[in-house]
């Protein structure tokens, strides 16, 4: 498995810092991002984050996946886009 995840059902509110925050409790994180409708600048409720290495992207999905944050259940999988694990 590779090291970068995607994090789906995210709150509007979700920042990046955010995301640091509550993944780097569970290892160290290279990037992190959330995806913006490119004519509003508002979230699209869904983002992605790479892991250092992939034991702690394991640990990761484990641990946040059917979590709440701000509300919502999010959903913590490994990344399927094609080059998902290159980036």
């Amino acid at each position: 498995m590779g090291n970068n995840l995607q994090i789906g059902n995210l709150s509007k509110s979700v920042t990046v810092a955010d995301l640091l925050e509550m993944f780097g409790k569970i290892g160290s994180v290279e990037t992190a991002s959330i995806m913006t409708n490119s004519e509003t600048g508002l979230s699209r409720g869904m983002g992605f984050v790479r892991m250092t290495n992939a034991a702690d992207a394991v640990m990761a999905i484990s641990r946040l996946n059917f979590t709440q944050c701000e509300g919502r259940v999010m959903s913590v999988s490994k990344d399927l886009r094609i080059g998902g694990d290159q980036a």
